[in-house]
This record gives C-alpha cells, sequence and structure tokens, in this order.
C-alpha cells in the first residue's frame, strides 16, 4: 500500500433525520491570506505554493483499485459469508443465489440494530431480487473494489439494490453489474416515515450494464416522497448504462439520473463515465457539481442540465461524445460555470448546447476536432422569448487557436448577451489532455493493521486512558497503522493527543462518537493534533461537547506549531481529515468552532476531505488548508500574522462547502478566500461577513466567490465592516424575490464586482447597497440577469440602480478572481488527483 495516505477522499457519512435549513457551500475554496487590491497585478503562480505528492499512477482502464482490508476483519464488522440471524451464509461464487443471505445482513444495519458495518469479501454475489437498505444512519457497506462483484440474475427490468432512508452512509468497494438484464442499479427511494438522506458517499464502486441507470434519484414521487441530497461521488465508473430503448425514447436515464426537486449537491470527483446514453442527466430542479472526472463516447449527452440552483463543470475530460454540456428544457434562471475543460471529437450539433437564461461563464476549455460548432444557443429562449442567452468567455481555445466569445457560437452574436473577460498568463493551465484519467489505481486511507480500540467504550467509562493508549500504539506502528474505534460512545476527560506519524486515527463513520466530560476550560480541546506528518489521517468518527458551558469550545485543535518532516518523497507534511463530525449546534454563533487550525507553519498542508460543522483558521498564513466538502457549518478565517516576504500569498482551499448554518462565511483581519460553487439556502443571518482594522496596511485582501445559490431571509445578505480590499461575488442565483442588501461600514477601500449572477423577481430584486457614512470603493457589475416568472430584464436595462459596466472598468479585478479559480484549480488536482496533476505551479 502507498504509504502517502493524503490524496485522496475515503468515506463516511453522518446521521441527521431530517432538516429545513441549507446552505450548501460547494467550494472549492481557496481562503488567501492576504491578496491584491482590485485592479492591481494578477497574482503570480508562485504565490500559492502547494506540496506535491508522490505520483500517482491512474488507472488506464475503468478498473477499480483493490482494497486490501487487513485480515481477519474487525470483530464489529458483520460478514455476509457468515450466517446473519440464522440464514445460511452467502457463497460468493457467482452460482449460488445469495440474495437472502446478503439482505439478512443488510437488515442487521437498520437503525435498531446497533451495527454499522457490512462487509463483502472478495467474489462474486448473485442477486436476483431487490437488496434494501431502510433507515441506517452512519452505515458503510464495504467490499475490495474490482474483486467484489455483486451481479443481477434475476428477472429482466430489475433493480438491484434501493436506499429507503439512509443518512450519513458510505458505499464502498462494490461493483453493481446488471448482466443487460437489471435496470437499476442503486435506487435511491426514501419515503415517509424513512429519513432524509443526506451526506451519502459512493466510493470506489463501478456501476455497468444496467437498461435504465447505474444510480437513479428522486423518481418515484408518491407516498411522501423524500429527499436525496448532499451525494458524493468519489472514483466511481459508470459504463454501458441507459441503452434500453425506453430510456432511449425518454430520456431521464444514462449513467446516474437526478430528477427531483431538492435532490441538491450531488458532487463527483474523479468519476469515469463510458458509453453510457447520457452520463449524468440532472432533471427537474436538481444540480450537480462535476469535476475532475472523464466522460467517453456518450451517445446523447455527457451532461444534461435543468437545474434549480446553479452547476458547475471543472477541469473533466470529453472524448467521442455526442454533446459535452446541454440543457434544453428552457426552463431555468440558474447560472452555470464551464472550466478548464477538454472536448474532444464530439460529433452532435454542438459540444456546449445552452437554453438556459441564467449566465453562462465558460472559460479556460480547449476544444479539438470536433464535427461541429462549440457552443450553440436559441435564437430566442421559449417560453421566455424576451430573454436571450447571458454568456461570458474568457481563455478558451479551439484547435490550438484562441477563440472570443463570439467565434465559440454558431449562431450571430445578436442571440447572445456575451462578454469577453480577460485572460492571464500569470497561471499556467492545468496539464489535462483528451488522454486523462481520473481514477485512481490505489485507494488511499487503507489501514496496514488494526490496533483496536474497542474495549475503550462502554456505558459510565471513562476511556481517556484506553483511547491514549490505542491512538500511541499506532503511532509506534506506523507505516499506514490504524487506531481502530468501532461504532460506541467513548467518554474523554483529557485532550487525546495526536503526535506525527504515518498512521490513522480510525473510527466507522459518525456513529463513533467521542463525548467530552471533563470540565478544565484550560484544555485546548478534546482531541489535540500535534503539527503534521505525511501518511498523518484522523477519519470516520464524531466529537461531541458533554457540558452546556464548553459547548463553543473547539473539540478538534490542529496545533501547526510543530510541522513534522518531510517524508521520503521530499514532500512537505500533509496532514488529511476525513469524515469528520463536530456535531456543532446550528445558529446563532458564527464564531463557534468545531475544528480549528492554528498556527500553521510554512510548507504544512491541511486537507478536509470531507468536514462536518465549523471550521475556524486562525493565523496560519504560511501553510495551506484545503478542503474538498465541508457542511453544515461556518466557515472563519482569522489572524493578525502575515505571510513571509518569500511567501506572500498563502492559501485556505476547499472544493465543495455545505453550510447548513448562519454567518456561513467570515473573514477576519482583511484576511482572504475563494470559492467555487457556494450553495445558501433559508439562511436566517447573513452569508457572508467580511471585517478588518480599516488601516490596510497598503495590501488587501481578496474574497472571491463563484456561488451557485444564494438565499437569505433577511435583507442583510452581506456586511462589510472596515474590510481593506475586493469582493468579488459570481455565477450565484439569487432567489429572495426581494432587494439582495450589501451593506458596508467604515472607512477602508472595498471594491465590489459582481459578475454572471441571477437575480428572481422584479425590477425591485436587484442589489441594493446600503453605504455608511464616510465608506468608499467601488461597486462594478458585468452580465448579470434579472428574471421573473413573466418577464426578464436584460442585462444592459436592469434598474438604475444596477446597471452593467463596461468590462475594461474591471480588467484588474475580473483578471485576479479568475486567477483564484486557476490556482484553486491547481491546488485540488494536486491533492486529490497528483498523478495528473503535472508540475508543482506553486
Amino acid at each position: 500500500l502507498h504509504p502517502a495516505f493524503e490524496a485522496s477522499t475515503p468515506l463516511h457519512n453522518f446521521k441527521m433525520a431530517s432538516r429545513c435549513v441549507r446552505a450548501v457551500i460547494t467550494v472549492a475554496v481557496i481562503m488567501e491570506a492576504v491578496l491584491a487590491t482590485s485592479g492591481s497585478t494578477p497574482v503570480p503562480a508562485a504565490a500559492l505554493r502547494v506540496p506535491l505528492l508522490p505520483t500517482e499512477a491512474t488507472a488506464d482502464t475503468d478498473t477499480l483499485p483493490t482494497l486490501p482490508w487487513p485480515s481477519p476483519a474487525p470483530s464489529d464488522w458483520v460478514t455476509v459469508t457468515q450466517s446473519c440471524g440464522g440464514v445460511d451464509a452467502a457463497v460468493g461464487d457467482g452460482v449460488h443465489d445469495d440474495t437472502a443471505a446478503i439482505q439478512a445482513c443488510l437488515d442487521m444495519m437498520n437503525n435498531e440494530s446497533g451495527h454499522h458495518v457490512i462487509y463483502f469479501p472478495a467474489g462474486t454475489y448473485k442477486i436476483t431480487a431487490t437488496l434494501r437498505l431502510y433507515r441506517v444512519l452512519g452505515g458503510l457497506v464495504v467490499g475490495h473494489g474490482e474483486p467484489t462483484v455483486l451481479t443481477w440474475g434475476g428477472a429482466a427490468g430489475g433493480t438491484l439494490m434501493v436506499s429507503d432512508g439512509i443518512s450519513r452512509t458510505r458505499i464502498v468497494g462494490l461493483v453493481f453489474d446488471g448482466a443487460n438484464a437489471a435496470s437499476i442499479g442503486f435506487e435511491h427511494d426514501s419515503h415517509r416515515p424513512g429519513l432524509f438522506e443526506t451526506r451519502i458517499r459512493h466510493q470506489n464502486s463501478k456501476f455497468v450494464n444496467f437498461g435504465i441507470a447505474g444510480i437513479r434519484i428522486g423518481f418515484n414521487t408518491t407516498n411522501g416522497k423524500l429527499e436525496t441530497s448532499e451525494v458524493l461521488y468519489e472514483n466511481v465508473v459508470f459504463a454501458n448504462n441507459g441503452h434500453d430503448p425506453a430510456c432511449i425514447a425518454n430520456g431521464r436515464c444514462g449513467g446516474i439520473a437526478i430528477l427531483n426537486f431538492n435532490d441538491y449537491d450531488n458532487t463527483f470527483d474523479g468519476v469515469h463515465f463510458t458509453n453510457n446514453t447520457w452520463g449524468v442527466y440532472c432533471d427537474k430542479m436538481a444540480n450537480v457539481y462535476i469535476r475532475n472526472s472523464r466522460f467517453e463516447g456518450s451517445t446523447h449527452a455527457d451532461v444534461v442540465l435543468a437545474p434549480s440552483a446553479g452547476n458547475s463543470v471543472r477541469r473533466c475530460v470529453s472524448v467521442g461524445s455526442s454533446q459535452f454540456v446541454v440543457s434544453p428544457h428552457h426552463t431555468s434562471v440558474n447560472p452555470t460555470t464551464i472550466q478548464d475543460c477538454r472536448v474532444d471529437a464530439w460529433t452532435g450539433p454542438s459540444a456546449i448546447g445552452f437554453n438556459l437564461r441564467g449566465p453562462l461563464t465558460i472559460f479556460d476549455n480547449v476544444f479539438t476536432n470536433g464535427s461541429n460548432a462549440v457552443v450553440s444557443t436559441p435564437v430566442k429562449n421559449t417560453p421566455w422569448p424576451q430573454t436571450n442567452q447571458v454568456a461570458l468567455f474568457a481563455g478558451n481555445m479551439v484547435d490550438g487557436m484562441p477563440a472570443t466569445g463570439a467565434q465559440l457560437q454558431s449562431n450571430t452574436p445578436k442571440n447572445i448577451f456575451g462578454y469577453d473577460l480577460p485572460g492571464t498568463t500569470a497561471i499556467p493551465r492545468t496539464p489535462i489532455s483528451p488522454t486523462t484519467r481520473f481514477l485512481k489505481s490505489w485507494w488511499p486511507g487503507v489501514p496496514t493493521q488494526f490496533v483496536s480500540g474497542g474495549a475503550c467504550g462502554g456505558s459510565g467509562v471513562d476511556a481517556t486512558k484506553c483511547a491514549q493508549s490505542a491512538i500511541d500504539a499506532a503511532a509506534k506502528a506506523g507505516h499506514g497503522a490504524a487506531a481502530y474505534f468501532p461504532a460506541g460512545t467513548y467518554r474523554i476527560s483529557a485532550p487525546l493527543v495526536v503526535t506525527p506519524g504515518n498512521y490513522t486515527v480510525l473510527g466507522t463513520g459518525v456513529a463513533t462518537l467521542f463525548v467530552w466530560i471533563g470540565t478544565d476550560h484550560a484544555d485546548p480541546a478534546m482531541i489535540v493534533v500535534k503539527g503534521n506528518h505525511d501518511g498523518m489521517r484522523l477519519e470516520q468518527f464524531s466529537v461531541q461537547s458533554g457540558p452546556k458551558d464548553l459547548m463553543w469550545d473547539p473539540k478538534v485543535l490542529h496545533d501547526g506549531a510543530a510541522t513534522g518532516a518531510s517524508n521520503s518523497f521530499g514532500t512537505q507534511p500533509t496532514t488529511v481529515y476525513d469524515g469528520v463530525y463536530t456535531s456543532t449546534p446550528g445558529g446563532d454563533h458564527w464564531n463557534s468552532t468545531g475544528c480549528e487550525v492554528r498556527g500553521l507553519g510554512e510548507g504544512a498542508t491541511v486537507h478536509f476531505v470531507h468536514l462536518d460543522g465549523n471550521l475556524k483558521v486562525h493565523d496560519s498564513a504560511a501553510g495551506t488548508v484545503f478542503l474538498n466538502f465541508m457542511i453544515q457549518g461556518s466557515l472563519n478565517v482569522s489572524g493578525v500574522t502575515l505571510p513571509a516576504p518569500s511567501r506572500p500569498y498563502p492559501s485556505v482551499g476547499a472544493a465543495t462547502v455545505v453550510g447548513l448554518t448562519d454567518y456561513d462565511i467570515n473573514v477576519l483581519d482583511d484576511q482572504s478566500i475563494v470559492i467555487t460553487d457556494y450553495y445558501s439556502e433559508q439562511i436566517k443571518t447573513r452569508h457572508l461577513t467580511l471585517m478588518g482594522t480599516g488601516s490596510g496596511n497598503g495590501v488587501g485582501g481578496r474574497v472571491t466567490i463563484a456561488a451557485v445559490k444564494s438565499m437569505c431571509y433577511t435583507p442583510d445578505e452581506m456586511t462589510i465592516e472596515n474590510y481593506h480590499g475586493t469582493l468579488y461575488y459570481s455565477s450565484s442565483f439569487f432567489f429572495e424575490g426581494k432587494p439582495v442588501v450589501i451593506t458596508q461600514k467604515g472607512a477602508a477601500t472595498v471594491n465590489i464586482t459582481l459578475v454572471g449572477n441571477a437575480f428572481w423577481g422584479d425590477n425591485n430584486s436587484a442589489v441594493t447597497f446600503n453605504v455608511a457614512a464616510g465608506a468608499v470603493g467601488r461597486v462594478s457589475t458585468v452580465g448579470n440577469l434579472l428574471a421573473d416568472y413573466g418577464t426578464s430584464v436584460e442585462p444592459n436595462g436592469q434598474t438604475a440602480r444596477y446597471t452593467d459596466v463596461t468590462v475594461s472598468e474591471t480588467n484588474g479585478t475580473i483578471a485576479a478572481a479568475l486567477d483564484d479559480f486557476r490556482r484553486l484549480g491547481a491546488l485540488d488536482l494536486q491533492l486529490n488527483h497528483p498523478g495528473v496533476s503535472g508540475p508543482d505551479l506553486m
């Protein structure tokens, strides 16, 4: 097993029956400590240093890596080849019918049973009737990857597996094979009295040979349908799906079909789609974020979008498909971003075909060897014929030549409100090509051995000494060993200390719960991680405060004072957190912390693959913090410490953040942050707070956000107080139908630029600026759309208080913001897909 585990995204999920408040952030957040003000020279590539990980080979086919789980499996894992509930055990030889045996084991994982892990040894399991997961919170269904196959042997048109109310649950290392007979591989079909499905992770799995779809979500809307949201797909293959005549005739099928309202925030990373009718079919008010993925040979289209929130497709490859991204249904005002993709040899009418009203941003893409147009838009949208497509272009190329927006279009520019944004030479293109594959050939985070901490838990037992002993034993063993804590409650009265080393602190997911029972406020946190080390991981557990007066203390503290040592590959130290649940109370205290990164040193990296709860990053300008996915917490950046002169622009970054709380994003002390795909909904108090000292010290911060949806009950959406720098906000769907208020206070100069947003409502729904006396700065708007159900106002006619300026007036701000997104993409590849990331650009 490769010793550098930090480049992955293992699995984990949590528990939550339902919820009303949502604020996703699909982020790719680069929070930079101090960045240049608007109009300054774009930040050079060397400014954002990211450690290269050891070269990771990607799979040259769609073969999943094998997961070499140590034998014997942990005692709390329910093994399907052993009898469950008195039913004969599964055989796994591809001949015996294993349906009843496996269902008996899956039934042991519902909420009342107390079992949380169902384990499939390598083998081929014949399934003749639908397997069902019902009311599972914090479960893990796990196999060995390519060697573990569930193959359909039942009647034609069947469904292999259905989930009815699973949450915080992972499906890992399984091949679902429809044998060209089954219709559906995995159906997410939750109904009352089930659970709102959320935080589900399909990882290192494959869905092949299904007539309708490998995975389908939201199809059955009868009998109290409940939503399925925040589903992650990581290192997954969808191949040869959707070829049933019914699929071809009616659509809404393919590799994966996401079909209904509120099925939001589907996030794809490192996914391959091969020879499907449609790769991703996103219909009826769902939405998706697709990054670092490959499409090949889609007979109809790689991606179909008909959403009720914004979408993004970033750093993807398409080869030999009919079309790359299309939106045919004329129904949406939602913005979409297509960034840094390689589209080769499309055969359909265009590579990109859009019929949305919401602004479309297309930048840094390369189109080669196509048989027809690159971008097509209708003459007029219907049923809103008065509105043309709004589109923004930058840095695109066709067959080796730079191409403007007009040059990309198949119809005349009068049918589109097009804006050519400034390009850049500061950030080299990522080394993606038509041959790039993102599927991993090895899966990080699989331990070499389990050091059990299972004896530590129990009712009323203080587990502190026992748990610390297990952690120390794993640290001593090193080489990827894991201190393993099965599902249960572990009562902790003094901080658990995790010292640098090549090992993992591992639970089963949200059901592994560390509860604080101590009372000493001098203790820094329940779990204290001392510095960084490559191969150091903390995964799949929950931490919770005990006494109410301690509930706002940090639960997990990453103390960056000790950086650890570089590993034998010469890379800088990286510590990975994956599946950490901090059970932070929602709501009113935006400066509360679930996890905190403090004092991160130069060259050190903290990589959050999946975090549920608040994150505070303080005085860590010299290091790098990156999040793949964050949910239900505030993201806070602060600190008076400035980076060293040799490294003036350190970063904090993230790829998908799902917020579910008020005061989602808070940037203090003139610090900086970059976010892509920020989703917020039903926020009671403010999305964004920017604060500073007002002095500026000659250097300003920069907040660069590409949002997908912004919805706040109060008019105070964003508040800026003495923040010196720039705010760039783009690609968002503002849903309120009322004025969006941005409040500015203090004498510090801040420049605000709004690009490519859509505002839902009438002329009173545009932006209102509440500027206090003495506040100074500039407001610029480019390519925004104001629309409602009946009428739409073209971008250059939007009320006197909300009018476009020319792009040239904002060249410096826009160029700097696009560079932020480019650097974020490079950071994402280097941490999550180092095998395709190329040289160190940072």
